[in-house]
């Protein structure tokens, strides 16, 4: 219709834009595809025809347009045309299922309803377009769904209604059911209570059919309940798990290789490889979570899953003793093979091992067992072969002579190639000479001999001189005293005795000496140059036997005196010399026939204590050392084996001119007599007496100490010395002998110990032994017989004894001082009081008379002597002449200056002594010492050749490699006579470990379990190796440390060790893994677990090192290795706490220390490295929960349980890139840092042992660059004045809390005060009413008291009145004369009735006479005439006068008291 045009006016029907105005009667009826209206609905009615049917007829007209054939009658329509009609209808296209065909069922119910609307049977070709019209007209509810009548039987009513249509909401119902994929629901019910009227089947059915949803699956009839259609999503309806529904009335068996879940609508492969690439692999599925949280988060297994047909899970494992080579198979394992779950393929079972077919995890037991007994009996069977091996070689090389002829073809080709020593005529005619000499047995020595051997020539013979040496034992050191400013001379050829009580400093002194410990002293060679005794090339002339027997117990005697000569003789020195030098060495120790038994122990006894000593003395003698101290050598030995070496070590010293200084206790007389210089110490290190024996006991008579002659002089010394309160005869105190001689002694003995005075004075001896003799006779002979020609003079006699000495000196030439003069006045001085001080020296001027009072016999050698002595004297001493305090001459020194050691070559010293000794002993000439010092060093490095310098650097590195040799051979013959029970023990305590931790762990662990496994297997890898290598250096820990303070190198010790270690390091990782791996069965190789093993014991070994080598006490490094080695391993490998907790924190530097966290690492990665085919998810995911492989850097993981887009893109970029080799880096890294630390902790053990050995020298070091730091930079200043600073600061800050104290302390006195004051007041208001209280009832008894005495007083009177009057008129006649005397006798019975007047005066008299300590106490309520028991003894005085004692009423003398 067009604009404008009038609604009446009808237009063509091509041109009409709405059905209805085509419809229009005043249209062009000819041009619309219904065709005139009268054709379709008849004639009009009265009223016109009805809109609603016009439309209808007018719709369906064009509806079917499209649908006409090529002439069709437009009336009229075809069954075919309204099928097709039909079947172009949107909504009724609902296909459900393959069996039902619900479009179809439409169409059939909607022609069936238009013939019937029609009343045309439906064999018809055509209805008419009236009754399609109407039919439609009625809804397509009527039209579509089954027509139900209500009053029809039940089997004709129609069994499955339509979706949208009424069902019978019943269970089980018969008719008017729901289709599949439908349910009939009230939800969907829409309706009126009308509808009875128009629709009764609808409105009774109550139901209609509603599709299900996706997911669901609805059989034909399902039906829900009114009261659960709120949980219309309910389970039950759920496409069950094994099955997918693609829709809801269809349910399919999920097929194998793919698993359906829960609500599945399609299958899904089981194949996470494919599917974790694909967008669905983020999308949850079947109420689950997605695919790669379940594989992140849930660890479901990758690939070695099983999905038969109906596999609801993808995650269901392959079961052990099977194996999956894909979802779709499961495969039982082959015999000879083990398959664990998850396996995709089969294993190969070890050898020996049964693995039936089926088999999860075989049992490697009964092979570790096999192989446990393999190693024992192995060991066995190479411990007697090479025992045999050895007896038999040793018997061949002594007796056949081809292995003779051998060899020396060998020693040529190596003389010609320049690798072997070249043996002179000479030297080979010595070696046939010590052969015939073995074959003879030959035990004794001629000390002669050593004179005329070529190998016991000295190339240096060293004095040693030193002074003020001070030095103190340090803490915890059980022996030894402190020195204070000890000064002496050793001389070479001689041997020197040190004597003195305990605790006097006599070890300390040579272990100062010796370099053995470090002491505040200087050290300067020949050439003035300070050095350090712990320097190799001094350490070399410097010999040291300690006091115990410090022996290797395995080796043998020989063997033991052979290594010390390799390792300090030179290493040129020729094979005959040094087997001259062993030979004679046994040979004069008298061990030559013992020389092939073990040394032993004090636990393991071979030879005995005194035979070991004599092996220790071998030990050192073989080195030739040029001085050589001796620690107490005569301890534990008896007398006549202590006389024996104090003869061999005398004649040791005068052979081979070696300086040897001895501790010697208690000596016997023989053995005293042998020594060349006698040191001796008192308590507190301070000198007695230093020179010859010989002279000891004659300067100890001098000043009055005696010496029984039936008693060891020796013994004497040391009783006097060890009694510090002892006086002698002459009153010279035992403590003052440090001032007697440094004051006297060393100037008197150095008159009579010069060499030209010894030779005088035995010449003098010669000339006056008959002189003393006729003297000694004289003596014994009476007065005035005979010898008149001899003298008596006692200072004459006296003289000539002290020159004589000892040995020829007359007994009875010795005055008795046993008869001295008590002198009070002199022993009550205090010792170091100015008045003893000045009495000690005029006492020691007697005593040390000058040459003049010496006597006559002696003034002209004192005249030819004098000049030389003077000189020695005044050359030599370094001690004040003057009298002075020895605490004072201690102290002094000891703060200003440092003592001085000089070690002098004999022939420098007997050339050059002035300007050699000089310098460092003489107060006139150490000031400019320092100076010439400094001039020295500055012209010996200004004269440095480098070319110098680096031939003693190869030379000494020549001698290193020397001693590395050696050392590692004998390590290497210690070992093989340590194999059993030592060796034999570890080994089985490494398999026997192996053994328990491989059963507990078992072979069925999963892959979370192998960190903790590994940790657990090499914990206790690591603390057996700790212990057995603790061994090396702590149980032969002295004997090494006397062997490096003897020279040997420090470098070839311990690398000799950790060279010899290095078997032990190689095997025991392979005995424990033998047993461990094969209990286990780990998937990766052996050899992987072997090297991981073999660095875990080079760590634990490096660590043993440093334990074994350090400060720790020897009884604390067993438990100190053990524990720090199970913090290390089993606290701190790794994983409580992780090492992604700890990543970027401290704690992760403190993990880095342990061993486990890097072992845990590569074995970890190395068994992963088998899995990740099929369990690559498991293994990153346990890489980013540890941290290993830095997995916690590289995957994106925010810690919630929702997964990001990220975290699943770093998921799935690292599962596509992560393989085999993945981890290798990080393997390879561990690997590297566990050799590295063993590494460093050899170094760090190395450089303690160096320090230990070397520690003055680098004090000195330290020292020198100190000051040269603070000459360049003036740190000391700086120092120093913040020093200053932090004193004043600290005074301050005491003051301000004394200050702070005292203001507490005054307001707590006033408190207190105050207080006090208030309870004063108190008190006494308190003690006042007492008083007053005490005073009332005093009176109160005191009236009393007057009251009955005035009583008795008056009874009295009248009594002695009437008695009175009776004697009057009695005796009338004496009245007169005894009138008086009764009158007062009854007065005084009258007033003293309540005394006794006679005992009073009883005991006043007795007082007078009795001594004080027996009198009796007076009485304290008697008189005031001195009965007071405070008064003195003796006569009393009266109150009334000075006389003699009297009563107190009168005049009356006591005398008769005193009768009585």
């Amino acid at each position: 219709m067009k604009s404008g045009l009038s609604p009446t006016v009808c237009a063509p029907c091509t041109r009409c834009t709405a059905d209805t105005l085509a419809t229009d009667p005043a249209g062009c009826p000819a041009a619309c595809p219904a065709g005139p209206l009268a054709a379709v609905l008849g004639a009009a009615p009265p009223g016109g025809y009805d809109p609603d049917a016009v439309a209808a007829v007018t719709f369906w007209s064009f509806a079917l347009a499209p649908w006409r054939e090529v002439g069709y009658n437009r009336t009229m329509v075809k069954a075919t045309e309204l099928i097709a009609l039909l079947a172009n209808e949107t909504y009724l296209d609902k296909p459900v299922n393959t069996s039902f065909d619900y479009n179809t069922t439409y169409m059939r119910e909607a022609v069936r309803s238009v013939y019937q609307t029609a009343q045309m049977p439906i064999t018809a070709g055509a209805v008419p377009l009236a009754a399609v019209a109407e039919t439609f007209a009625a809804g397509s509810r009527t039209t579509l769904c089954p027509k139900i009548n209500s009053s029809a039987p039940a089997d004709l009513l129609p069994r499955i209604t339509g979706p949208g249509c009424a069902c019978n909401l019943t269970s089980d119902a018969a008719a008017n059911r729901c289709p599949s994929g439908f349910r009939c629901s009230r939800s969907g019910y829409l309706a009126l209570s009308a509808d009875v009227l128009v629709d009764t089947a609808w409105a009774a059915l109550g139901g209609v059919c509603v599709p299900c949803d996706a997911g669901q699956y609805c059989a034909e009839g399902v039906y829900v309940k009114p009261s659960q259609e709120a949980a219309r999503l309910k389970r039950d309806l759920d496409c069950p798990a094994g099955s997918y529904c693609p829709s809801p009335g269809q349910i399919i068996t999920c097929p194998a290789g793919y698993y359906c879940g829960r609500r599945a609508q399609f299958k899904t492969t089981c194949n996470y490889s494919d599917l974790i690439s694909t967008p669905e692999a983020l999308i949850p599925q079947d109420g689950e979570a997605d695919i790669i949280t379940r594989l992140k988060r849930n660890r479901e297994p990758i690939r070695g899953n099983y999905c038969p047909e109906g596999s609801a899970k993808p995650s269901v494992v392959c079961e052990g003793g099977y194996y999956c080579p894909n979802a779709t198979s499961q495969i039982i394992c082959p015999a000879g093979y083990y398959c664990k779950p998850q396996s995709i393929y089969p294993v190969e079972c070890p050898p020996v091992v049964s693995c039936p077919e089926g088999t999860e995890s075989p049992d490697g037991r009964p092979l570790a067992g096999l192989i446990f007994a393999f190693i024992v009996v192995g060991m066995y069977l190479l411990y007697w072969v090479t025992e045999l091996g050895m007896w038999v070689g040793e018997r061949i090389i002594r007796h056949l002579s081809l292995v003779t002829r051998l060899r020396e073809n060998l020693a040529s080709l190596g003389q010609m190639a320049g690798i072997a020593e070249v043996e002179t005529e000479e030297e080979k005619a010595m070696g046939k000479v010590q052969e015939d000499a073995r074959a003879r047995h030959e035990v004794g020595f001629d000390i002669a001999t050593m004179k005329t051997s070529k190998w016991w020539e000295l190339t240096e013979n060293t004095n040693i001189r030193f002074r003020d040496v001070r030095g103190r034992m340090p803490k915890g050191k059980d022996k030894g005293g402190a020195l204070e400013g000890i000064t002496g001379f050793f001389e070479a050829g001689k041997l020197s005795a040190i004597m003195g009580p305990s605790g006097c400093g006599k070890t300390t002194l040579i272990l100062v000496l010796s370099g053995r410990m470090p002491a505040a002293v200087s050290v300067f060679n020949d050439e003035h140059e300070t050095v350090a005794l712990t320097e190799t090339r001094y350490r070399r002339k410097l010999g040291f036997v300690p006091q115990d027997d410090i022996l290797h117990a395995d080796l043998t005697v020989r063997e033991n005196l052979e290594y010390s000569a390799r390792l300090k003789l030179p290493h040129t020195m020729p094979r005959v010399y040094r087997h001259g030098i062993i030979d004679d060495t046994l040979r004069m120790l008298g061990m030559y026939d013992k020389q092939d038994r073990l040394t032993g122990s004090v636990e393991n006894k071979v030879i005995s204590g005194g035979e070991r000593k004599r092996v220790s003395i071998g030990v050192e003698i073989v080195g030739k050392p040029p001085i050589l101290f001796m620690d107490e050598p005569t301890s534990g030995l008896d007398a006549a084996r202590s006389s024996e070496l104090c003869t061999l070590m005398s004649n040791l010293a005068s052979a081979s001119k070696t300086n040897i200084i001895a501790v010697i206790h208690q000596p016997r007389y023989s053995s005293f007599i042998l020594f060349d210089k006698l040191m001796l110490l008192a308590p507190g290190g301070k000198m007695l007496f230093q020179g010859p024996p010989t002279l000891c006991v004659p300067y100890f008579r001098i000043l009055g100490f005696h010496f029984p002659v039936e008693e060891n002089h020796a013994d004497t010394l040391l009783d006097v010395v060890a009694e510090p309160s002892m006086t002698s005869d002459r009153g010279i105190r035992v403590e003052e002998l440090p001032i007697v001689w440094h004051s006297k002694g060393e100037a008197w003995l150095n008159r009579f110990n010069d060499p030209v005075e010894r030779f005088k004075r035995a010449v003098q001896a010669m000339l006056l032994s008959n002189r003393m003799t006729r003297i000694a006779k004289s003596a014994m002979r009476p007065q005035g017989t005979g010898a008149a020609n001899v003298t008596s003079n006692k200072a004459e006699t006296r003289a000539l004894a002290s020159a004589i000495g000892e040995a020829k000196r007359p007994v009875t030439l010795v005055p008795d001082w046993s008869t001295k003069k008590n002198k009070p006045e002199r022993d009550a001085l205090k010792t170091g009081t100015p008045e003893r001080n000045e009495w000690l020296a005029v006492k020691l001027t007697k005593l040390f008379p000058k040459h003049e009072e010496e006597g006559a016999a002696m003034e002209k050698q004192r005249q030819a002597l004098e000049g030389y002595e003077r000189g020695f004297h005044s050359e030599t001493s370094s001690t004040p002449t003057e009298f002075s305090n020895p605490d004072t001459i201690s102290e002094s020194g000891s703060s200003e200056e440092m003592g001085k050691i000089l070690l002098l070559n004999e022939r420098n010293f007997l050339l050059d002594a002035p300007t050699q000794i000089g310098p460092p002993y003489t107060h006139t000439q150490g000031d400019n010492f320092k100076d010439e010092l400094a001039n020295t060093r500055a012209e010996h490095i200004n004269n440095c050749d480098c070319r110098k310098w680096f031939k003693g650097w190869g030379e000494g590195f020549v001698w290193e490699m020397v001693q590395l040799k050696w050392l590692i051979h004998r390590n290497l013959v210690k070992s093989t006579r340590a194999f059993w029970p030592g060796t034999v023990v570890d080994v089985l305590l490494l398999q026997g470990a192996a053994f328990i931790v491989g059963v507990i762990q078992g072979s069925k662990w999963g892959l979370s379990a192998v960190p903790s496994n590994v940790v657990m297997a090499y914990l206790v890898l690591s603390v057996l190796s700790t212990v057995t290598h603790l061994r090396t250096f702590t149980t032969f820990r002295t004997v090494q440390l006397r062997e490096r303070m003897s020279g040997v190198s420090v470098f070839a010790t311990f690398f000799a060790s950790n060279i010899t270690d290095l078997g032990w390091i190689f095997l025991s990782p392979a005995v424990y893994f033998a047993i461990y791996y094969f209990v286990t069965l780990p998937r990766n190789s052996f050899d992987y677990f072997y090297i991981v093993g073999f660095l875990v014991c080079w760590y634990s070994s490096g660590l043993s090192y440093v334990i074994s080598v350090s400060s720790i006490p020897q009884q604390a490094q067993l438990i100190t290795a053990v524990i720090l080695t199970l913090i290390l391993g089993a606290f701190l490998h790794g994983m409580s706490p992780t090492i992604r907790s700890s990543r970027g924190t401290f704690l992760e530097v403190v993990l880095g220390i342990s061993y486990n966290r890097w072992a845990m690492e590569a074995s970890t990665i190395g068994e992963f490295r088998k899995y990740f085919e099929y369990k690559s998810n498991e293994i990153i995911m346990i890489y980013y929960g540890i941290g290993l492989c830095e997995m916690d850097t590289i995957l994106v993981d925010d810690g919630n349980d929702s997964l990001s887009v990220e975290e699943a893109l770093s998921f799935v970029t690292l599962q596509r890139d992560f393989d085999e080799n993945y981890c290798n880096d990080s393997m390879s890294t561990a690997c590297i840092i566990l050799f590295c630390m063993g590494l460093g902790f050899r170094l760090i053990g190395f450089a303690q042992m160096l320090y230990q050995s070397h520690e003055q020298y680098f004090s000195i070091l330290r020292e020198r660059l100190w000051h040269e730091f603070d000459d360049l930079t003036k740190i000391g200043v700086v120092i120093d004045w913040v020093d200053r600073k932090r004193r004043a600061a600290i005074s301050m800050a005491q003051n301000l809390y004394a200050n702070h104290l005292r203001k507490i302390a005054a307001s707590a006195g006033k408190g207190i005060k105050g207080g006090v004051g208030a309870v004063a007041s108190k008190a006494g208001a308190g003690l006042s009413s007492a008083a007053k209280g005490a005073a009332s009832g005093v009176m109160s008894v005191g009236s009393g008291v007057r009251s009955g005495v005035s009583t008795v007083g008056s009874g009295v009177r009248s009594g002695v009145s009437t008695v009175g009057t009776g004697v009057r008129s009695g005796l009338s006649t004496a009245a007169s004369g005894i009138r008086d005397v009764v009158g007062r006798e009854g007065s005084a019975s009258a007033k003293g009735a309540a005394g006794s007047p006679a005992g009073s005066m009883q005991r006043a008299g007795s007082a007078a006479n009795v001594p004080p300590e027996v009198a009796p106490a007076p009485s304290r309520t008697g008189t005031a005439t001195g009965t007071s028991r405070f008064a003195p003894a003796g006569p009393r005085t009266s109150s009334n006068g000075g006389g003699p004692a009297r009563s107190s009423n009168g005049g009356a003398p006591s005398g008769s008291a005193n009768n009585v």
